[in-house]
């Protein structure tokens, strides 16, 4: 019976149309975890910004426990405050105001680990819709060994000038325009 082939025929096609998706959602998921887990930046999903301040961790990626610490269940039971060093914490609630009007804001701060260490990062933050509630993604770059380069760069340009000043002979620089950079 034609009638029955066709439903027969309907019902195949719902269950295949089924496990496509299911595919494309295991898929997605897979993306998503190689995506979070195998950075080198600390990975924090948040709570949204609920009175100015943001809200407890919902996840964190591997590299935030070992960075930091703690384990994920610890961080679990903590927010963002908790790991700020305490000058970024006051910048918080004006950080949190820009990424309410923009969707996305990047700060410099520090975060503290749990021996006490203080960490100089980079934060990048985007707001987002989590199962109908805002939440925010964190993006945390360590900015230890960029910041030893720039003090490093500092030492030698200052050790530059000192021997520069200390010879007696006429020492000039001047840009690719001509323009006096320096003399000592």
């Amino acid at each position: 019976d034609v009638r029955q082939l066709t439903l027969m025929m309907s019902g195949m096609w719902s269950i295949i149309e089924r496990r496509r998706a299911e595919e494309a959602t295991r898929r997605s998921e897979e993306r998503y975890r190689l995506l979070f887990t195998s950075g080198v930046d600390a990975v924090f999903v948040h709570q949204g910004p609920s009175n100015g301040l943001p809200g407890y961790f919902i996840e964190v990626n591997d590299i935030a426990c070992k960075r930091l610490g703690y384990t994920r269940q610890e961080l679990l039971q903590m927010t963002p405050l908790d790991i700020d060093a305490p000058d970024t914490a006051a910048g918080v609630p004006l950080n949190m105001e820009r990424l309410v009007a923009q969707g996305h804001a990047t700060w410099e701060g520090a975060h503290m680990t749990r021996d006490g260490r203080r960490i100089p990062v980079e934060i990048s933050n985007y707001l987002f819709d989590l199962e109908g509630n805002p939440a925010i993604l964190s993006t945390v770059r360590d900015m230890t060994e960029p910041r030893r380069a720039e003090e490093a760069l500092r030492e030698s340009e200052a050790r530059l000038l000192t021997l520069i000043n200390a010879t007696p002979d006429i020492i000039c620089f001047k840009d690719a325009r001509g323009a006096w950079v320096l003399a000592n």
